[in-house]
């Protein structure tokens, strides 16, 4: 509220503030993007006082001002409490050089939404729809075990604490690099900056197999159980890294698959009215968030139409 009154007087007291802790920029720029919004609701809704207002004898700046603080209060009032609390567990730091093991926390996204969250090093992690992980920090190693989904992992550089993922089959090891892994009936691990290594079931000082290394571009996928055969890290498809925008890239891909991906992002269920055409093969680039943007592009490719009549649905048609 300062800045939006006086922002040249208080910016060298904001600079301070954002200095001392990682975590204050992020604070500040999540209410100020939301005090943004909350003006644009103002201003939209021709929400504006009866009479001027003036703070400390000069008017604000903004005459929907007044009504964006009450707009953004109650969004405020319910997010906050729960986000500072969260904040106050994983404040960067705390137990960690004591040695003793950090109390386990979790996080998990719901069916129709991606969240992104800083961890107690540092680190952040991207969950994916429908994605759920638990970590748990010592002094020597921190532990992350991804239950199901896909999550981005953004490694903070620490070789004296090895960054361990644990999935059913295996695991994923780093000190600091940018990788993603999924699981989803079978276990995915995709290298996009630094170096990781890859331990299987199969993969053990009895047997003395070594771990799979990856560099960056490449992926490796496996099963949840124990290999037979240790798999070889195949080049990743540029897209494959490009579903936190929600944009993919869809090479010679089944329609069948497309919309049940797209239908996984979404509340509206996209179908088609003719099975057979499920088997066609497409190359499209596709936001999966946007099912009614999908159905129309859709559509368009396949000489088709869409079929709104039916609530939550969107059904291709023959013209």
């Amino acid at each position: 509220m300062k800045m939006a009154d006086d922002p040249e007087r208080h910016r060298p007291g904001l600079e301070r503030w954002i200095v001392r802790n990682p975590d204050h920029l992020i604070v500040y720029n999540r209410v100020a993007r939301e005090m943004r919004l909350a003006t644009w609701s103002a201003t939209q809704l021709d929400l504006y006082p009866a009479t001027p207002r003036a703070t400390k004898g000069r008017p604000l700046r903004n005459s929907g001002f007044v009504w964006a603080i009450a707009v953004l209060a109650s969004v405020l009032a319910a997010s906050s409490a729960a986000f500072l609390v969260l904040r106050d567990q994983q404040r960067p730091g705390d137990s960690i050089s004591s040695g003793a093991p950090i109390v386990a926390q979790s996080w998990s996204s719901d069916a129709n939404d991606i969240r992104r969250t800083r961890l107690p090093d540092g680190s952040v992690v991207t969950l994916d729809r429908d994605s759920a992980i638990a970590i748990r920090y010592s002094a020597d190693r921190r532990m992350i075990e991804l239950s199901r989904g896909r999550v981005r992992f953004e490694v903070a550089h620490d070789t004296s604490r090895p960054f361990v993922v644990l999935t059913p089959g295996g695991s994923v090891t780093a000190t600091g690099t940018v990788f993603d892994v999924e699981v989803r009936g079978t276990v995915r691990v995709h290298l996009m900056l630094g170096a990781v290594e890859v331990a299987m079931a199969r993969n053990s000082s009895a047997n003395g197999d070594a771990p799979v290394r990856l560099v960056p571009g490449q992926k490796l996928e496996f099963a949840a159980r124990q290999q037979a055969v240790a798999p070889v890290p195949q080049a990743a498809p540029a897209a494959d890294g490009r579903w936190l925008s929600g944009t993919m890239s869809f090479e010679d891909m089944p329609l069948a698959d497309i919309i049940a991906q797209t239908n996984a992002y979404s509340s509206s269920r996209i179908s088609v009215s003719e099975p057979g055409l499920l088997q066609k093969e497409m190359f499209v680039d596709l936001d999966i968030r946007d099912a009614d943007a999908v159905a129309r592009k859709l559509a368009v490719l396949l000489d088709l139409t869409v079929d709104r009549s039916q609530p939550g649905k969107l059904i291709l048609r023959s013209r």
